[in-house]
């Protein structure tokens, strides 16, 4: 049995497909977190199958094969098996899963406690605070409790920009870490999208100040080797986290691309990016800073006076020269212009300078 049969067998079984997901037959990527929950997943690696899960307590944002095989037909065996045999298939090994996670946590727990003696007592203490608080009602952390404790754990307050201490919507030289709240009042932390500058990717969203503050605090000072355990009502609000990322994502990617193909560059290097883009052919112009061709003979060329930092049109080499076409007052200008006479319909660029210039050339 391949992947394929096992599908079929499975819509012939009547299972409800909200309770698995078989990863090779995707059409395309599909954020975990936004997977059925409860639900496994079948997926194939390099030289084997595996059954993955997650989203299961207490550690519910982590994810691991929960069995692995060496063939695709046992593997769909198996899968088979305990989606038309068991209510709850692969509850053993979920589980397994589960307990195996909180033993990873407090195990680089006590590493720390041994490594880090002045953190471990921190964070043993604030455990111990957290459970009076939560008894009493009260609020977890505060914002100003997160920098002192953190400050104290040694991590870098440069890099955090926090909720009511520091400006928070827009990246800051320096830092990489947000915590603020959203207009729904829900508070939330994340990190600047180093590949989509000022676009900021969601880590975690929670309902409370003193939720988000536990959270960041965990991922700043707290185990390596496991992500900090959730409540499930916590989970449940993670899924929002994932939709967001996805559609800030998709704008953020949208507006950039109608920004290449209609905001002006902002240097010279990306004008022939915009020019090819629209249908101008390299060989029609040259621009300052070209070094890897020079420019032909009758291309318009788009120089840039280092000494008097003005930017002029020049038309096609005649007797050794290039007429000067115009002269621009800003780099804006020069910009807007050019790319304007290169894109011309009639496909000649400055048509009336270039007819003066050769009219002055014949006197």
């Amino acid at each position: 049995m391949d992947v394929q049969e096992l599908a079929e067998a499975l819509n012939r079984a009547g299972v409800d497909s909200s309770r698995y997901v078989l990863v090779p037959l995707l059409a395309g990527p599909w954020a975990w977190q936004l997977r059925p929950e409860g639900s496994v997943w079948l997926t194939s690696g390099v030289d084997h199958w595996s059954v993955m899960g997650g989203g299961i307590a207490p550690h519910y944002d982590a994810t691991g094969d929960l069995c692995v095989f060496n063939t695709e037909e046992r593997a769909c065996e198996v899968f088979l098996r305990e989606l038309t045999g068991r209510a709850e298939p692969f509850a053993a090994e979920k589980t397994r899963f589960g307990v195996e996670c909180a033993r990873l946590w407090w195990e680089d727990e006590v590493r720390i406690a041994l490594e880090e003696p002045d953190v471990g007592r921190q964070r043993a203490r604030w455990r111990e605070t957290w459970r009076e608080r939560e008894l009493l009602g009260r609020e977890l952390m505060t914002v100003g409790e997160l920098e002192e404790a953190l400050v104290a754990a040694g991590v870098n307050r440069e890099a955090l920009q926090l909720e009511g201490l520091d400006e928070t919507n827009a990246p800051r030289a320096g830092a990489g870490v947000v915590l603020s709240h959203d207009d729904q009042g829900r508070w939330y932390w994340g990190t600047w999208d180093s590949a989509r500058p000022g676009l900021l990717w969601l880590q975690y969203r929670f309902e409370t100040e003193g939720e988000a503050c536990q959270s960041l605090y965990h991922a700043r000072t707290g185990p390596l080797t496991m992500t900090a355990p959730l409540s499930h009502a916590q989970w449940r609000l993670q899924r929002s986290v994932a939709l967001d990322n996805e559609t800030a994502i998709k704008n953020y990617d949208e507006q950039q691309r109608w920004r290449r193909e209609h905001e002006l560059p902002r240097t010279a290097d990306e004008l022939p990016g915009w020019l090819y883009r629209h249908g101008v052919a390299p060989e029609r112009y040259w621009i300052t800073g070209m070094t890897h061709r020079e420019a032909l003979p009758d291309a318009v060329c788009l120089i840039l006076d280092e000494a008097t930092a003005q930017w002029r049109a020049e038309g096609e080499l005649r007797g050794g020269s290039r007429a000067v076409l115009r002269r621009f007052a800003s780099q804006a200008e020069a910009f807007e212009v050019f790319e304007r006479e290169l894109t011309r319909t009639d496909g000649t660029p400055f048509a009336p300078e270039q007819t003066a210039a050769s009219s002055e050339g014949g006197l």
